[in-house]
């Protein structure tokens, strides 16, 4: 498949409309023009990018973005990114960042993430950002240790809510989606997201709001969704084997 005909193909999935419009997505790192093996991943570590050169793929398809800004300003102010850009280049390995046209999306990372935790009445909020669903009514507790075992996170999440409460209506937002919690009625829900800054938090105590932030990393949804819809369209498709990179102690 040619490169042109590869982004094409995404775009038919994510289009380019659908994201921010302050985002920067598409093609980020220009390789070979044939594309037939792809890894798809969340973020293009180093780690990432050995694997990607190991496995001889012709393209990366990353959530979030390798360049993040003006090209030419972000290389040169950012060694180690430049060092990449440059290794990638060389080894003919196409960049390409499919962000918030994945979240901004009917089936958007949340709407994966619900899938994950086997939640039903799957409904789109907020722009596709977040989603509304519901499940057997579990205690805190139970439905934290169940979410890492479904998604495969290793690591402790956070939270405002009391670990014997039971909740059987949630909201789920993915990423850094804190702000969810001003516009969306969450009454009697608990509220799940990767990331809530200080502030959302002050307001969540404030307002009887119950969170449970299960970490950025969580977003990693965003490889079986995209490779699942590669292999449809006949691609040779390998999934990163990426590490959360951060520990709780």
């Amino acid at each position: 498949m040619k490169r042109k005909e590869f982004i094409e193909l995404l775009q038919e999935q994510y289009p380019a409309e659908a994201a921010w419009a302050e985002d920067f997505i598409g093609l980020q790192v220009e390789g070979r023009e044939e594309i037939e093996r792809v890894m798809v991943t969340l973020d293009l570590t180093l780690d990432v990018i050995n694997q990607a050169i190991s496995s001889a793929v012709d393209a990366v398809v990353t959530h979030h973005p390798f360049i993040f800004g003006d090209k030419m300003e972000v290389l040169a102010n950012n060694k180690m990114l430049n060092a990449k850009h440059e290794l990638l280049t060389k080894m003919g390995i196409n960049v390409i960042a499919v962000h918030t046209n994945a979240d901004f999306n009917p089936e958007s990372i949340a709407f994966a993430q619900a899938i994950a935790i086997e939640a039903e009445n799957i409904e789109q909020l907020n722009n596709n950002l977040a989603v509304s669903a519901t499940i057997e009514p579990k205690y805190l507790a139970d439905l934290s240790e169940f979410i890492k075992n479904a998604m495969d996170l290793d690591y402790d999440f956070r939270t405002n809510a009391d670990e014997n409460m039971s909740f059987s209506r949630l909201v789920i937002a993915s990423g850094a989606a804190g702000d969810i919690i001003f516009s969306e009625d969450l009454e009697g829900k608990l509220f799940i997201t990767g990331e809530m800054k200080h502030h959302h938090w002050v307001y969540a105590n404030e307002n009887d709001i119950s969170v449970l932030e299960i970490g950025h990393f969580s977003e990693k949804v965003f490889k079986e969704m995209v490779a699942v819809y590669l292999e449809e369209n006949n691609l040779k498709v390998i999934r990163s084997e990426e590490k959360n990179g951060y520990k709780t102690i």
